[in-house]
């Protein structure tokens, strides 16, 4: 098997750009939008297609962190960069959200809980919120949930390394197509258990939501496919040249069956097949030197800029709608896209002056920071991060 592979793979971190914005997109609609409008046909298929981003960026982050990691680095070294990561915005993201619930007492939707800090408001602090049914309300900040997943994404990920590199191409193969079964089959006995659904336009309810949707376990199986992604075409297994009629037809079809099928499967998951190989064919542009815009030096300032984007985007969001009050039709419809051409704006300085600058201080160890000369030097004379390792999830 062959492990080459190129230094880089900067139209990954573009692609995180245009994940980021759908999902900026898709809670702008929920904020500004309200009762029927966001019941429209139109809507929904956003809708849809922002909870399909989510999947695509599961499997992304199985994806990159398999491609950029070796043989032989620490657990622990890996743990404390994911830590120095994560953690910074997100406590930041929270505090912003956290205040503006104790000044206005406005929560968020699904968000239970008066005018002081709850219970829920601390696990959601931790990051374990989303290992009960009733904790995965987000807190005050709702799109913590996927963070949640993330760390335990992490935590798995030395193990799951080691055993992947262990396997045959064979194996690789067989695990991918075990994973990928999985995901497919889940939602069918999930769908069974009984509940009032949440909204008239997502027939699911609570608890089911929560297992297919919400729940750490559930989505590291998109992580997983992911991670055999990256090692199929590392080591030469995945296909050279997949039909235009199979990437394309194969996602429109599955979106053609989803009025027939259980409402579960319109939560997003059933599309990581699609994910994976929409990755794989980015991430073979580069390797091939034909990358296109998603390479460019925008989309990969914006895609390294993509987790603060999405961390802190929600909480500036309820602030805003907070402010200017209920609008609609029109209105909701300028403010939407006023907030996708500001909120990357707003968060570019949360990237380039709080999250680089910790990442780049602290992810390393102390004996490792005092041995290195870059240490020492102010945080915007290093390299960009997408130019450390292939991208970063």
């Amino acid at each position: 098997m062959s492990n080459e592979r190129p230094a880089r793979l900067p139209s990954l971190t573009g692609l995180r750009c245009v994940l980021g914005l759908t999902t900026l997109l898709c809670h702008a609609l929920y904020v500004f939008y309200a009762g029927p409008a966001l019941n429209s046909t139109a809507i929904q298929v956003v809708l849809l297609v922002g909870r399909i981003g989510v999947t695509c960026f599961f499997v992304l982050s199985g994806f990159v962190l398999t491609w950029s990691a070796r043989i032989g680095h620490s657990a622990t070294s890996f743990w404390r960069r994911r830590a120095w990561k994560i953690m910074p915005n997100h406590v930041l993201a929270w505090t912003i959200g956290m205040v503006f619930i104790l000044l206005t007492g406005v929560r968020p939707p699904f968000s239970a809980g008066g005018q002081e800090i709850t219970p829920t408001d601390i696990w959601c602090l931790l990051l374990v919120s989303g290992w009960w049914p009733a904790r995965h309300d987000g807190g005050p900040n709702p799109a913590i949930w996927t963070v949640t997943c993330e760390v335990f994404f992490y935590v798995l990920f030395p193990v799951l390394f080691a055993a992947l590199h262990r396997l045959s191409g064979r194996g690789l193969k067989r695990t991918w197509l075990i994973v990928a079964g999985i995901i497919v089959v889940l939602p069918l006995p999930v769908s069974l258990i009984p509940g009032p659904p949440l909204t008239e336009s997502l027939g699911v309810n609570y608890v089911t939501l929560w297992a297919c949707f919400v729940f750490p376990l559930t989505r590291s199986l998109e992580f997983v496919l992911g991670m055999a992604t990256a090692r199929l075409l590392q080591t030469g297994q995945w296909p050279r040249a997949i039909p235009r009629s199979v990437t394309l037809g194969l996602p429109l079809l599955m979106c053609a069956l989803l009025p027939f099928l259980p409402p579960h499967y319109a939560l997003g998951p059933v599309f990581a097949m699609h994910s994976a190989a929409l990755i794989a064919a980015v991430a073979r542009s580069d390797i091939k030197g034909t990358a296109g815009m998603l390479a460019g030096p925008k989309a990969v300032l914006l895609g390294e800029a993509s987790y603060a984007l999405y961390i802190i985007h929600l909480p500036l969001l309820l602030i805003a709608a907070h402010w200017i009050g209920p609008v609609g039709g029109t209105w909701a419809f300028a403010l939407t896209m006023t907030c996708m051409a500001v909120m990357p704006l707003l968060t570019l300085p949360v990237y380039w002056y709080f999250e680089k600058p910790l990442l780049l201080r602290y992810s390393r160890s102390a004996p490792a920071r005092a041995t290195s000369p870059a240490a020492a030097e102010p945080a915007r004379s290093q390299k960009p991060l997408s130019a450390q390792s292939p991208t970063d999830a």
